[in-house]
């Protein structure tokens, strides 16, 4: 499903578009781009980055010292998505968020309650010009799943302005909170909480409107196909190809640090490879590093980003360690 290709990647704006968006339906009365690698089906071989990640050693939490900093920072790999009963911070972690002056995150989440910002992401949650969902799935069988799906779940038929939502936005409204029947956080959320009780600032590594052009960078025919594909492996998943992997399931190889092995089950299940994979970790793994570099030369910073981000020979551990840094492996206990 959408939601599990995207729990360990960086997807924070487009889910606080899905969740304005889901805010908004409840007022309601109740009546040329680029080719993608995407495959549908379950892969055989061990992905690319699943392979690059063996090569760095395996944590969740990082400490990052040398090349002249005065007081050690600390890279903390996230879920973005977990049931609440499941939320329980390690002491480690939490003394590496009391010994730092700052928090960054992805994406400073408090911001997007600004005027400004809610604005902006209610204006990016639809495609651009009169593009609608039925003009991107030809197959009517498939646009009649997607219309059933999203009317069992948010109550209303899908017209407009409901079809002319990015599909990756409308796959989060349909998919997030509709999994393992749980009442849903994200450590984000929690590590914020926990910043403001300590009076320390937060930080956004990348801006709203940074995220909104890296989701408009796929291409709508692209994002439906994916679309469609999530909403069948719900319905259906062994018709689907795929395996039906749970929100629990994800949380339990994480709590574990296991993620070399969380990747490979959701790459080799949804497919995220090859450019997407270059698009959404890769590209943002390089464009944060001079900005992270900064934070960290100038005060001690906890640094919280999706757990995909940390591993490989792009992930954030190995650029660091390329930039000069001792970087750590700690354990979360």
């Amino acid at each position: 499903m959408q939601t599990a290709r995207m729990i360990c990647y960086s997807y924070s704006a487009l889910y606080w578009i899905a969740v304005a968006f889901v805010l908004w339906l409840s007022t309601l009365p109740a009546s040329g781009q680029q080719d993608f690698q995407y495959s549908s089906k379950k892969q055989r071989q061990t992905s690319t980055l699943v392979q690059k990640s063996k090569s760095t050693q395996q944590a969740l939490l990082w400490r990052i010292e040398g090349k002249g900093i005065k007081c050690p920072s600390y890279l903390f790999g996230t879920i973005h998505r977990l049931c609440v009963q499941d939320v329980k911070l390690g002491k480690s972690v939490r003394r590496a968020l009391a010994a730092t002056q700052q928090i960054a995150l992805e994406l400073d989440i408090n911001a997007l309650a600004s005027s400004p910002n809610a604005e902006l992401l209610m204006q990016a949650s639809l495609m651009r010009g009169d593009t609608t969902l039925e003009m991107l799935i030809d197959d009517e069988e498939a646009m009649e799943t997607v219309r059933t799906y999203a009317q069992s779940v948010l109550g209303l038929p899908l017209l407009p302005p409901l079809n002319r939502i990015k599909p990756m936005v409308l796959a989060m409204m349909l998919l997030t909170t509709h999994e393992d029947d749980c009442e849903q956080t994200s450590l984000e959320e929690v590590l914020v909480k926990l910043a403001q009780q300590q009076n320390k600032p937060i930080i956004g590594i990348e801006t709203v409107e940074q995220q909104i052009a890296l989701f408009d960078s796929v291409p709508y025919r692209q994002q439906a196909e994916m679309l469609v594909q999530d909403i069948k492996a719900t319905i259906q998943p062994e018709a689907a190809n795929v395996s039906n992997v749970s929100l629990r399931r994800i949380v339990a190889l994480y709590k574990a640090g296991r993620i070399a092995e969380l990747l490979d089950i959701l790459e080799r299940t949804y497919g995220m490879q090859g450019r997407v994979t270059e698009l959404m970790v890769d590209q943002r793994n390089r464009a944060w590093l001079p900005t992270i570099e900064k934070l960290i030369g100038e005060k001690a910073t906890f640094i919280a980003v999706g757990a995909g981000h940390l591993v490989g020979e792009v992930g954030l551990v190995a650029l660091l360690r390329s930039r000069g840094f001792h970087v750590l492996p700690l354990s979360t206990r």
